[in-house]
């Protein structure tokens, strides 16, 4: 999804080669208006062969881009690009250019809409030396011993049958897991719910203590969340406790994830005479 653009104009996928030239016309017409130095090694007015090279340094140069058009002519343009600081921390730049003639409709609001919600949907990759891959059959057993160990220090939680979890799987959806070699790190379950798919489930996620604050389970959301809109889901919904150690509803709100409803749950001990 992205932010409306007024009638007549639509966003299009970045289609290589042939639109190189179109978006390098689109910079030359922006540059005048916008007081932009044509000799600056910062901006500067990039030419045909310059914007091909900066397409091809993208992670993706077919989502990370896109063009606004009206019929046959760019009139938008904005991409995506990352990198990661000496602290760990992932940084988003997006730039647009809309042509001067076209600004004050909507254009660049639609654009960022778009860039946000591309930030969103593709997110950093796992950490250095791990790798994400959907959960098959033949690992069930070792998906539900991550979720087993992920809760083994929780008092709180209900313990979790084989059984009860192969039951879980049973329901259309996505789940995929971290991997650090032979060994699993983290796994993500989501359910898609009939008849339309909406909106789908976070059922767990979870991150083996010796991978957790690396990134592991931010990787495995995203990519649950990417599953599930290729699904045909539209929205996603998940329950988790305020009082969770690792303060997961960090995580959730950091990708986008509001709080709906706060429920508060009493407990009450008794003897073992059975008196209060």
């Amino acid at each position: 999804m992205h932010g409306p653009l007024p009638t007549g104009y639509a966003f299009r996928t970045y289609q290589g080669d042939e639109d190189h030239a179109a978006i390098a016309t689109l910079r030359a017409g922006c540059a005048a208006r916008d007081g932009i130095d044509s000799r600056s090694i910062v901006e500067g007015v990039p030419t045909a062969a310059q914007i091909a090279g900066f397409s091809a340094s993208l992670d993706d140069p077919a989502e990370d881009q896109v063009l606004v058009v009206r019929g046959a002519d760019v009139v938008g343009h904005t991409a995506v690009t990352r990198w990661q600081e000496s602290d760990g921390t992932w940084v988003y730049l997006h730039l647009g250019h809309v042509l001067p003639g076209h600004r004050g409709l909507g254009i660049g609001s639609a654009m960022l809409t778009w860039a946000e919600e591309h930030i969103r949907a593709h997110g950093p990759p796992p950490p250095s030396g791990l790798t994400l891959a959907a959960v098959e059959p033949h690992h069930h057993h070792a998906a539900w011993q991550v979720v087993v160990d992920s809760y083994a220090h929780n008092p709180f939680v209900e313990p979790w049958s084989y059984q009860g979890f192969r039951a879980l799987l049973a329901k259309p959806g996505r789940r995929y897991a971290a991997w650090d070699g032979e060994r699993m790190a983290g796994v993500v379950l989501c359910s898609l719910r009939p008849p339309d798919h909406s909106p789908a489930v976070i059922e767990e996620l979870c991150v083996r203590a010796e991978w957790r604050r690396l990134g592991v389970g931010r990787a495995l959301l995203l990519e649950g969340l990417r599953g599930l809109r290729a699904q045909g889901a539209s929205s996603a919904r998940l329950t988790t406790s305020t009082t969770n150690p690792h303060r997961s509803y960090d995580l959730y709100e950091s990708v986008g994830f509001q709080r709906r409803n706060e429920h508060i749950r009493y407990r009450r001990p008794f003897d073992a005479g059975g008196g209060v």
